[in-house]
């Protein structure tokens, strides 16, 4: 029994070598921030970490904490990605003294130019009130009004939806989003209006949260801390996001057009209050198709959702660890659950390929997604996927902790729907391992109970 206890720690040590390299692999490279989302306290300038870009939705996904989990998509516009932190860092640097500097545009249909001349060709018409991030100053021809040069600079900037360009300073008000007040000058809020100052207060979560919550079924795969509905009273700037769509776009005041119905000047955006704690956003996409959004208030935050969820999953598997760390079963093999939610399972043949795919090695990780329709709740503990290592195949049973063992029913995935297994299988493969007794030091240690095949 001894001898083979280097062989499992060789076969762990691969196993976590091989997860470390993948999770590295996961990082696209490093973006600055070129407009800040004050909500998420993110800055223009600030460098973080880029996972993933999504050419369809448009959006890049980027750390935002310490935490793997800290994370949230946002436009693509609103970053400049790069290889490595040190080309993220010198860009950032290069910003210098326009960091934090916007600019409000004082004159309708000011043009944005391809280069610092101003007969060179237009790129975009700016709207009288909009907002433009400035990223540096140019050198380029003067701007004539008859025959003298009017005052300003040539600024490179970008606008509110993700156009670059050059626009003259002369029809532009300059401001450091530091200076306090300066951000929402142009942001008009009636503050008397106590349904609207109750709105502005709160944090804006997908309803789909609260669904989850209800039920008591949390698919992390839906939960995302930096998904939300933002008003951005002091940031002027109206935010969106949820799975598949991103929305950031500064307005200059909220205006009330009906009871409890408002929208946010100069956008598509409008909001329905519904009741204290349920909202109706609507707006459109980038193609101009309506959009209906319900967003709730809840009394937690993503982050404590997700650890709850996270502190289920860990105490079901806890309970399994308790009664054995190793299960026996003479014809579907030995099963061993090991710390961090890892799995070895050896002599499974007569399973392969018919539950599980053959080549799938014999190590990987458990785990506790899927939740138990109601009409399986009082029959079964839970549901448990063994994720094998060599195939990454999941395969998943309704399991049941017994007094001398573990009690597995093959379960198909067509039987789930929405992370709910919804009914067994007709004729499920049951299977029954025993718990072998944990190993103390005894001479007991390597004793194996008697099998139980259903």
């Amino acid at each position: 029994m001894n001898r083979k206890i280097p062989a499992v720690m060789l076969i762990c040590l691969i196993f976590f070598l091989l997860m470390m390299a993948t999770s590295c692999s996961n990082l696209l490279g490093y973006g600055v921030l070129l407009w800040s989302l004050p909500d998420q306290e993110l800055y223009s300038g600030d460098i973080v970490p880029v996972y993933i870009k999504s050419n369809i939705s448009h959006v890049y996904v980027i750390g935002t904490g310490d935490s793997k989990e800290d994370k949230m998509e946002i436009p693509l516009w609103q970053i400049e990605l790069f290889k490595s932190k040190k080309a993220a860092r010198e860009y950032s640097a290069q910003l210098g003294e326009y960091t934090h500097i916007y600019a409000e545009t004082v004159k309708d249909g000011l043009p944005m130019r391809s280069v610092p001349e101003n007969l060179s060709d237009r790129v975009y018409r700016l709207r009288e009130g909009q907002r433009i991030k400035i990223l540096k100053k140019g050198e380029g021809a003067p701007v004539m009004s008859g025959s003298t040069a009017l005052e300003g600079d040539w600024l490179y900037a970008l606008t509110d939806d993700g156009v670059k360009g050059w626009v003259f300073s002369y029809n532009l008000r300059l401001y450091d989003e530091n200076d306090e007040g300066a951000v929402n000058l142009n942001t008009t809020v009636d503050t008397e209006d106590t349904v609207l100052t109750e709105v502005l207060s709160k944090n804006w979560y997908p309803d789909s949260y609260r669904e989850m919550l209800s039920s008591k079924r949390v698919n992390l795969q839906e939960i995302n801390p930096g998904y939300g509905f933002f008003p951005g009273k002091q940031a002027g700037v109206v935010r969106i996001s949820v799975d598949g769509f991103s929305l950031s776009v500064p307005f200059s005041g909220i205006s009330k057009e009906g009871d409890k119905v408002y929208r946010f000047d100069g956008t598509s955006v409008k909001m329905t209050v519904r009741s204290s704690d349920t909202l109706l956003v609507q707006c459109t996409d980038k193609d101009g198709v309506p959009l209906n959004l319900f967003f709730v208030a809840l009394d937690i935050t993503p982050e404590e959702i997700i650890q709850q969820e996270n502190d289920r999953r860990d105490t079901l598997f806890s309970k399994i660890l308790a009664l054995s760390s190793s299960y026996y079963s003479s014809n579907y093999g030995q099963l061993q659950f090991l710390s961090g939610g890892h799995f070895l399972w050896s002599g499974y043949q007569l399973l392969s390929p018919s539950v599980i795919p053959s080549g799938s090695g014999s190590s990987g990780l458990v785990s506790f997604e899927y939740f138990l329709g109601n009409s399986l709740k009082d029959s079964y503990d839970g549901v448990i996927s063994f994720n094998f290592e060599s195939s990454q195949k999941k395969v998943s049973f309704l399991y049941r902790l017994e007094e001398n063992g573990i009690r597995l029913e093959e379960i198909p995935e067509s039987n789930i729907r929405n992370n709910v297994v919804q009914n067994r299988k007709i004729s499920p493969l049951i299977l029954f391992f025993t718990a072998q007794e944990n190993s103390s030091g005894d001479s007991d240690s390597g004793f194996m109970y008697q099998l139980g095949v259903y």
